[in-house]
């Protein structure tokens, strides 16, 4: 599969073999389909905690990966949530799942 990030530039920076980090990539997209599934049930049920533990955990795995403009948004919401802001989750959950999505469309 092809992916909208440099996976040889990750390899690199972890020490790995690319398909290692291929591999690794492909157990962030499948978390992340759980994650996202959480934090959207989390905002229609108005569910501040689990949107936050959801966002703290896809916050820590695109971190780990360099994906920074996923773990920023990420912390965003988590802090919100955490602190029982008010913040138009639905437009930020929509942004992260569309970022996520184009990490698969390399």
């Amino acid at each position: 599969m092809k992916y909208n990030i440099d996976l040889q530039k990750l390899a690199d920076t972890f020490g790995f073999e690319l398909d290692e980090v291929e591999m690794i990539i492909e157990t962030f997209l499948q978390t992340s389909k759980k994650n996202l599934n959480d934090i959207k049930e989390a905002i229609e049920n108005n569910d501040k905690e689990t949107l936050s533990h959801a966002a703290h955990s896809l916050k820590g795995s695109s971190s780990t990966l360099q994906l920074t403009d996923i773990s920023e948004l990420a912390k965003e919401i988590e802090l919100s949530a955490k602190n029982n802001e008010i913040l138009d989750y639905q437009s930020k959950y929509n942004k992260l799942k569309e970022l996520i999505n184009t990490l698969k469309n390399g």
